[in-house]
């Protein structure tokens, strides 16, 4: 383990001991690919870390369990990029964005909370995350970055606030499992990247009648079937 004064500069194979490490106390801050491409690592606690690094996890795929993260203030781009056995990771409050490639490519990540401070979500920072469902949005986001939820073809709900100005390009491409009618329009009718509010608000008075009454119609066919099978 190679660390000058309180930052962690490098791990080597042999400070992993069954499956994790202990960072000494006085260490705040893990550099860049300091833990790059390590399998070993299964946990880590980061109760001391204020800052992660660049790329810092990048490629630990055996990464499963990061615990202690609520004192983190700023993560590094690729900071988590394919660390493919992460399933949960805590944002911290103190975050105010989230970087480029924070999480691309986390295979397993399945849920996510978006805190209250960020303000903007970096492009492809959930790209690949084929297994997240849900992105709760607790604050004012103002920019969704490119690609940045690229193929993450298990999402079912996420939030857009009203506070969004500005969405990259195929942010949502390859979200096939979404039905919330706010996240399609959104999806469709952003001119690159500029969301035409006065239009979306139009949109959504047209649209929102007639998928109520879609998901009515459905309700009664479902009701008429059932009939016909007892019946029968």
């Amino acid at each position: 383990m190679k660390i000058i004064e309180n930052v962690l500069f490098e791990v080597s194979e042999s400070d992993i001991i069954n499956n994790t490490i202990s960072i000494p106390s006085e260490v705040d801050i893990i550099y860049n690919l300091a833990f790059s491409g390590n399998k070993l690592l299964e946990n880590i606690n980061l109760s001391n870390i204020r800052i992660i690094g660049s790329s810092a996890f990048f490629g630990c795929a055996n990464l499963k369990l990061i615990k202690g993260s609520s004192n983190v203030s700023k993560i590094g781009s690729g900071a988590f990029w394919s660390c493919e056995s992460l399933k949960n990771f805590n944002i911290s409050n103190n975050i105010t964005r989230i970087e480029n490639d924070t999480f691309r490519g986390c295979r397993n990540l399945e849920n996510i909370d978006i805190p209250s401070g960020v303000t903007s979500i970096g492009d492809s920072a959930f790209f690949g995350c084929e297994s997240l469902k849900t992105v709760n949005i607790k604050g004012d986001i103002e920019t969704i970055g490119d690609a940045a939820f690229w193929h993450c073809r298990s999402l079912k709900s996420i939030n857009i606030p009203d506070s969004v100005i500005e969405v990259g390009k195929h942010v949502f491409e390859g979200c096939n499992s979404i039905e919330d009618i706010d996240f399609l329009l959104y999806k469709f009718l952003s001119d690159d990247g500029k969301i035409d509010k006065q239009l979306l608000e139009e949109v959504k008075k047209i649209i929102k009648p007639l998928r109520k009454q879609e998901l009515r119609d459905n309700e009664a066919n479902h009701e008429k079937q059932k009939k016909m099978v007892i019946a029968s």
